[in-house]
């Protein structure tokens, strides 16, 4: 992929179990697996199978691994690892101590799911053992973009009476929209430093069915998030600003002429709706459009009953961990504040603070090109995400979130390698 992409010669130091090949396919299954039941459990994905094999993987890796190579393995602490523990312990807390009588199954799998994307993260950063390693799984993701994005325009296509298609995750529109964004960020990062003829047909291919299917889930989150994933990373590299920033019209005109009228229809009256969802705010009632009638008007009148009736119940430590259902609220932050309290708030805050200073002292102190510049779209990225966190639950949805931190962990781990090791 790049100019050190041959693989590492063997020698007596390094793994006898290399945890970055089952990665592959977990990176793969990450990005194009489907939901279905299992054994009786609903909404089981591929990736959800494969994370306990590897596991067991790292950890027969690291038991069987000699003498000089864990002499040679960094020492030094993984970052982002002590905020993340921290809004762990702070959400079990929270769940097992200020929880009233509510649905405890649901808070539960909440935190399942935050404890996945950790341990993703954490996995990303130790399979790194080499650039090759790394580059092995980048190449992965940028294969499997394609074929994701390419899902979800065959479901609005192949069923005409589908006014948005959600892709591999039904009924979750934002959710696939946003993961979108998140291969979007990629493609970006890897795209101008890429040499490999097949890996830059696929990054091409990816970005051009990753603007229809962004318009094809109806998201406008999805769409602002990428239009601000475009334009930070414009800001980020001034000598691509002009060529960035073209390609978002490029993509974006060919896939809105794609699209069919009942997905137009939705983005045209955006505007109108909002001007009538604030007039009803802020001024006159009676302009408020009834809740059934739109999703933002609903999400405003959620947020005001929170607001104004569901936090002065315990505004500093919360009421537990699931007490109000996620889509209920669609407020990232409100949802924090409500089950974490401001405590739980402000240790979401000061990880999300803690993840974007990390990938901007990569971006900027990296000799490595790739790197860079992966580590540099990973940070606009993270904004897009942020941003979108104001009408979705972001920090709890398994699509997106899996994919970032797997590619921040990898990011991650390769800027740890020592010089000579690379």
């Amino acid at each position: 992929m790049t100019v050190a992409s041959s693989p590492p010669r063997k020698s007596p130091g390094h793994h006898r179990i290399d945890p970055s090949w089952p990665m592959l396919f977990y990176a793969a299954a990450v990005a194009v697996s489907p939901e279905f039941n299992f054994l009786g459990f609903e909404k089981i994905r591929v990736s959800d199978l494969l994370l306990p094999v590897l596991l067991l993987v790292f950890v027969g890796a690291r038991a069987t691994e000699g003498h000089r190579a864990r002499s040679r393995r960094v020492s030094d602490p993984i970052p982002l690892l002590a905020p993340m523990v921290l809004l762990l312990a702070w959400d079990a807390a929270a769940y097992f101590l200020f929880s009233e009588q509510g649905p405890l199954a649901r808070g539960g799998m909440y935190l399942l799911k935050r404890t996945e994307f950790f341990v993703v993260y954490f996995l990303g950063v130790a399979v790194v053992t080499s650039e090759w390693s790394w580059l092995r799984i980048i190449r992965v993701f940028s294969l499997a973009a394609p074929i994701l994005n390419l899902s979800v325009l065959w479901e609005l296509f192949s069923n005409p009476q589908l006014h948005r298609a959600s892709g591999v995750i039904k009924g979750q529109e934002t959710s696939t929209a946003l993961f979108i964004v998140v291969l979007m960020g990629l493609v970006l990062g890897a795209l101008p430093h890429i040499r490999g003829s097949c890996e830059r047909i696929s990054l091409t291919l990816g970005a051009l069915t990753g603007a229809a299917a962004l318009l094809a889930t109806g998201s406008r989150a999805g769409m602002i998030c990428a239009g601000v994933l475009f334009v930070a990373e414009a800001m980020r590299t001034r000598n691509l600003r002009v060529p960035i920033l073209a390609a978002l019209v490029i993509l974006a005109f060919p896939a809105w002429l794609l699209m069919p009228e009942t997905v137009q229809d939705r983005f045209e009256g955006t505007g109108t709706e909002f001007n009538q969802a604030w007039s009803g705010l802020v001024s006159n009632p009676e302009d408020m459009p009834s809740p059934g009638s739109s999703s933002l008007v609903a999400r405003l009148l959620v947020a005001r009953h929170v607001v104004t009736e569901v936090l002065p119940r315990n505004p500093i430590f919360g009421l537990g961990t699931g007490r109000i259902g996620l889509g209920a609220i669609d407020n990232m932050y409100l949802c924090e504040w409500v089950y974490h309290g401001l405590v739980g708030l402000g240790l979401l805050v000061a990880l999300l603070w803690a993840l974007g200073r990390t990938l901007r002292s990569i971006a900027r102190q990296a000799k490595d090109p790739l790197l860079k510049s992966m580590a540099g779209s990973l940070f606009s990225v993270l904004v897009a995400l942020v941003l979108s966190g104001l009408v979705a639950e972001t920090f709890y949805l398994i699509r997106p979130m899996e994919a970032y931190l797997l590619l921040v962990g990898l990011v991650v781990g390769r800027s740890r390698l020592r010089e000579s090791e690379s």
